[in-house]
């Protein structure tokens, strides 16, 4: 009786520590990355204190136009893969500034860069009409490199995303590269670049990784080049079979994106796949992240290849919850079969002898351990329960703020393309300058946060007021279902407590964000130290 017993403790044991969430085999090299992601804002304030400085620089209207072209056109390439917005901008004004300095070479210089971002950013209607007006320009050798290049870009952007639109004819990418390897000097950075992709466009692997790691001698982690070449080098080690060597350098390609605080990448996002049914909870973050700046970049690309990864993430999150529920009722199973043998155990030691009531004792302590462990599955259960709905809720609202931005993004597109076709130019820069389409999109933004978080906790406003002094209590405006400080601290009970992170969220600097919080603290009813955490336990089930 005693073996069993002692055998289904031991299969209780295992279940339990099954049903802890894995992580897979622990990695030094992703506890790395993490540590450079928890760092990206201090390299995204360097980034913006050189951008800062070249403003700094920039000549008055009216100062000399071929000095305001090269300010404008070094902000374009620092803004180039942190910001889609800035850097058409910051182009636009420099081809401003070539006319009206007479100088149609800088203005083509400038007309290629932003062709080349468009090509980048999924813009390949406009890139293929500014391709074509360049194209039958007679252009000095060092634009005729920087076309040939740019073109080569536009050519492997189309043919790596099949489908996304079908007017644009796609170039013949051999022909391209061909292009640009008679235009190059032999051994230089790009010509080694296009070189490398057309030995493993062909499988010569060998070659690839050989002209690659060239490079990779060529570049430190300080260049945002270096996150280029690691990403090449990746899909080499991949295309050879090597997993491990290809994460690898896919975690060296995101880290050198994190120094230089590059949005446009997809370094981050592969890593994310390669976890997904690994470590589903970190693919989830770093997939989130990646997300978050390829908002930010605000181009249309990038997020329409991330969203696609988000129904995998919830796939491998059901499976988890799956499996975990499957445990939990052998658990419930193997409790029962353990309860019936203490009860048989207990029937024999009654009938012995007294010197036998301290092995009764024994079983009784056993069986209150059996029920402590017991009460902490159910307290598991609900918490697994409870951030299983708010899973579904959130990646549901991605989604709908996903495919709601694409169907915005299309619509504009149609009417921009329908009153330029029309001649309405005047009409429609009207209409561009009193837009407030981003004011609009926060809003609206606000009012599904707020409406899917109600759902989730309805009684959150009135509960937050009861932590807080009967004087200090919040009392919402007609219409409103949270405001700045109830959204605030929603972020903080669903988990999300740094301030730099909120206030990406919200739209706020992080000293307001700070600044609401420490207002909020103040006017606590209890114990200021633990207003946070009792805000974490709004809603939750005991």
């Amino acid at each position: 009786m005693m073996r069993l017993i002692t055998a289904c403790l031991a299969l209780l044991g295992a279940l339990l520590t099954s049903c802890s969430p894995s992580g897979g085999k622990h990695n030094p090299a992703l506890d790395g990355l993490d540590g450079y992601l928890s760092a990206r804002q201090l390299y995204e304030t360097r980034k913006l204190d050189k951008i800062e400085a070249l403003r700094k620089i920039l000549p008055p209207e009216g100062g000399d136009p071929k000095q305001r072209f090269s300010v404008c056109f070094n902000l374009a390439e620092e803004f180039f893969s942190y910001k889609f917005d800035s850097t058409e901008t910051w182009l636009r004004r420099g081809i401003a500034a070539a006319e009206e300095a007479g100088d149609p070479l800088l203005r083509t210089k400038a007309e290629i860069l932003l062709a080349d971002l468009y090509s980048t950013a999924g813009h390949f209607l406009d890139a293929d009409r500014l391709f074509s007006v360049i194209s039958g320009k007679a252009l000095p050798e060092d634009l005729q490199r920087a076309f040939n290049y740019a073109y080569y870009r536009f050519a492997r952007s189309l043919q790596d995303n099949p489908g996304i639109i079908e007017s644009v004819p796609v170039p013949d990418l051999a022909a391209c590269e061909n292009r640009v390897l008679e235009s190059f000097p032999a051994h230089s950075d790009i010509w080694r670049e296009v070189r490398a992709a057309q030995f493993l466009r062909e499988n010569r692997l060998s070659s690839a990784d050989s002209l690659n790691r060239l490079m990779l001698k060529a570049h430190h982690q300080e260049e945002h080049r270096y996150a280029v070449v690691t990403y090449v080098q990746s899909v080499i080690e991949s295309a050879k079979g090597d997993e491990k060597a290809c994460l690898d350098w896919l975690i060296e390609s995101a880290e050198c994106d994190i120094v230089n605080s590059v949005k446009d990448y997809a370094s981050l996002t592969v890593i994310s796949q390669i976890l997904t049914g690994q470590d589903v909870d970190r693919a989830f973050r770093y997939l989130r992240i990646a997300q978050e700046d390829a908002i930010f970049y605000n181009a249309r690309l990038r997020p329409w290849q991330i969203s696609q990864f988000f129904m995998n993430i919830e796939n491998s999150y059901m499976d988890r919850y799956r499996e975990i529920s499957l445990r939990t009722r052998a658990i419930a199973v193997l409790m029962s079969i353990i309860s019936l043998a203490l009860l048989a155990a207990l029937y024999f030691l009654i009938k012995r002898s007294r010197k036998l009531s301290r092995t009764q004792k024994a079983l009784l302590s056993t069986n209150q351990q059996l029920e402590t462990t017991n009460a902490r599955l159910q307290l598991l259960n609900k918490e697994i329960s409870e951030a299983n709905s708010i899973k579904e809720e959130y990646i549901g609202l991605f989604l709908k703020i996903l495919s709601e931005n694409i169907d915005k993004m299309a619509a504009h597109d149609n009417s921009i393309r329908k009153k330029l076709k029309q001649g309405k130019t005047d009409e429609l820069l009207k209409e561009l300058s009193i837009t407030t389409r981003a004011e609009d999109e926060l809003e609206a933004f606000y009012h599904t946060f707020d409406t899917t978080f109600l759902s989730l906790y309805p009684d959150f406003v009135e509960a937050f007021n009861g932590l807080l002094r009967e004087d200090e209590r919040i009392v919402l405006k007609k219409g409103e279902l949270l405001n700045t400080e109830l959204r605030i601290f929603a972020l903080v009970r669903l988990g999300i407590e740094d301030s730099t992170r909120i206030a990406n969220l919200l739209h706020y600097s992080v000293s307001t964000i700070y600044n609401y919080k420490v207002k909020m603290r103040n006017k606590a009813a209890g114990d200021r130290e633990h207003f946070e955490e009792n805000v974490k336990t709004i809603g939750r089930k005991m």
